[in-house]
């Protein structure tokens, strides 16, 4: 017989176990298992669970992960720093330089500024000076003369020779290693003191030191006359006074 939707009040077979006009179960309907609906509901359940049980293990395991990798990354990270601390260090220590021991400072004296050589001006006539012993004698008429010495001599044979033009004779006095040499050369002062218009004439010759003397004279190359002023500086060759240099001004 048919069987009658409670629903819908439609007649079906009698084996149907859903109504044909709207799908609800027959009074006739023995369930053997859960329904296609069930199961998805039940799969859907189940999924859900699984991903709940996966974020909540992975929220779990990533903190301790996360501590592990900072730790090991902070214990590298101060084992290169110790390492290198160590290194520099090391260096340090090879390459400084020995420390030495200062000796304590000394006193010292203050130091007196040594005092001028002076030496007495003594003036004599020249007829008086006797020429040194080798030398000619080449006494000038000067007007006064200093300390009778082997030096003063020797300029004044020196500025005779010159008087006459005799560049030759001059150079006689004048020490080996500086004669020929610019104004000592023989030629040269032969030919300029052999052209003057009024010849060189010998004013005074004063000793300031043992070496040393100055010597006044005056010439006349052309219109203007030269009062000059000489240093004349000496040396001992060979057990014999000559002349070293002349600074003049003219």
């Amino acid at each position: 017989m048919a069987s009658i939707c409670p629903l819908c009040g439609r007649a079906n077979r009698a084996s149907a176990n859903f109504c044909l006009g709207c799908a609800a179960r027959l009074p006739g309907f023995v369930a053997t298992g859960p329904s296609a609906l069930e199961r998805l509901s039940q799969l859907h359940s189940r999924s859900g669970s699984v991903a709940s049980a996966t974020r909540t293990n992975n929220d779990t395991d990533t903190p301790a992960k996360s501590r592990a990798f900072f730790l090991r990354l902070g214990g590298f990270t101060a084992a290169m720093m110790i390492g290198f601390m160590g290194w520099y260090a090391w260096v340090s220590q090879r390459d400084a330089p020995p420390l030495r021991s200062q000796p304590p400072p000394q006193a010292r004296m203050p130091l007196k500024a040594a005092e001028p050589e002076q030496t007495a001006a003594v003036e004599v006539p020249l007829e008086n000076v006797a020429p040194a012993p080798g030398l000619p004698d080449a006494r000038l008429p000067v007007e006064q003369h200093s300390a009778v010495s082997d030096s003063a001599q020797v300029a004044e044979a020196f500025y005779r020779a010159l008087a006459k033009g005799d560049g030759r004779s001059a150079a006689e006095f004048i020490a080996p290693s500086r004669r020929g040499k610019a104004a000592f050369d023989p030629s040269s002062m032969s030919r300029f003191y052999g052209t003057m218009s009024q010849p060189l004439a010998v004013r005074n010759i004063r000793q300031i030191a043992s070496d040393r003397l100055e010597v006044r004279y005056s010439y006349r190359v052309t219109r203007t006359a030269c009062e000059g002023t000489a240093i004349v500086t000496t040396e001992v060759v060979s057990a014999r006074t000559m002349i070293q240099s002349i600074r003049a001004n003219c």
